[in-house]
């Protein structure tokens, strides 16, 4: 998982110009396990569960793809900067459930799955390894979960941008596929993209956007139709047709495949991860797979490579069936769909069941 460091570029003039901050002051969300959403909070965020300006929280969608809470209230304990827990990840759509007897916390959404203890320094995700943030999880005043900004950007994997002494934003940007740029004076720009849940989404670059491709800069002059990106939507959207908001970032993540992409302005290709797996089903354009008990939906193309140990055979989609074992590389950026959908590099048949 991608880890984002704690970004001290404040960007609250954009936010404030744009009037995505709905409150002018940080309430503190109280922590009832029995409760979604805390009705007192007063604040607006976008998120693509509907496309619009959602307030006070919403319900978990099946799909998700971004969205960004303006003000998130801070508080330093020991020395480090903790947010309340429920109340971002309700946010991000996952369903916070608290288990009293064991002092534990899961969230959940969809095949993910983020775990902790209150008292213990210790954060997981998935089936992976636990690991430390330097503090372990903080009831304040006794209802308030509080977790180190950390859990957010190396573990859950979403930007954290300061807002203020008493607040944070938060940004899990949405993954997009550029549809068009247009240049605009004085360098700003203004993108036309496709959001698999929002339809075309227009946004617009300022100079505060915050611009990456991989460890520098993006030039946005190396953008071409078709790429793929990360854009962390601003927490004002309108709702018009198309609507439009005023990007807070935007991330080259990969390529296009239509072949339009090719040369020397072609975009950076993603980092690879690997998967392995026994494949539940075979469909026109994709497998799906079992990855050590969380479902996958993996795209297969007709250039994709399928191999089978030392065997010339050229293996085709139609190969591979239910019950046979494989393992390859994928793109590191998949759907948050369920299942999770993504590219996949190459397939290595470990095992083939015959029909």
């Amino acid at each position: 998982m991608k880890n984002y460091k704690l970004d001290t570029k404040k960007i609250i003039s954009t936010l404030v110009a744009a009037g995505v901050l709905a409150s002018g002051t940080a309430v503190f969300a109280e922590y009832y396990p029995e409760k979604t959403a805390d009705p007192n909070l007063d604040y607006t965020t976008t998120s693509a569960t509907d496309g619009e300006a959602v307030n006070n929280g919403s319900e978990s969608e099946v799909t998700y793809n971004g969205a960004t809470i303006p003000a998130v209230p801070v508080v330093n304990v020991d020395g480090h900067k903790m947010v309340p827990l429920r109340y971002v990840m309700e946010f991000l759509n996952f369903e916070v459930v608290w288990n009293e007897e064991d002092q534990k916390i899961q969230c959940l959404r969809g095949a993910q799955e983020f775990g902790m203890n209150i008292g213990l320094d210790s954060y997981y995700f998935s089936k992976m390894m636990p690991v430390s943030f330097g503090i372990a999880p903080s009831l304040v005043d006794g209802e308030t979960t509080y977790v180190p900004v950390e859990f957010l950007t190396n573990l859950v994997g979403v930007d954290v941008y300061e807002g203020g002494d008493d607040y944070v934003i938060v940004v899990e940007p949405a993954d997009v596929t550029l549809n068009s740029i247009e240049k605009g004076e004085d360098e700003n720009s203004v993108l036309s993209v496709q959001d698999a849940r929002l339809g075309e989404v227009i946004v617009r670059v300022s100079e505060d956007t915050i611009l990456k491709d991989g460890d520098k800069e993006l030039d946005l002059n190396t953008l071409v139709d078709g790429q793929e990106l990360k854009i962390g939507y601003g927490a004002a959207m309108t709702l018009s047709l198309p609507p439009q908001t005023t990007a807070i970032s935007i991330e080259t993540v990969g390529t296009d495949r239509s072949g339009e992409a090719d040369g020397e302005d072609a975009p950076n290709v993603i980092d690879s991860v690997p998967y392995e797996g026994t494949i539940t089903a075979v469909e026109e354009d994709r497998i799906i797979i079992d990855d050590n008990g969380i479902e996958r939906a993996l795209m297969v193309y007709d250039d994709t490579v399928i191999t089978r140990g030392n065997d010339k055979r050229i293996y085709k989609l139609a190969d591979l069936t239910v019950g046979s074992k494989v393992k390859g590389n994928r793109s590191a950026i998949e759907t948050r769909s369920i299942p999770p959908i993504s590219n996949v590099d190459n397939v290595e048949i470990v095992e083939l069941v015959e029909e």
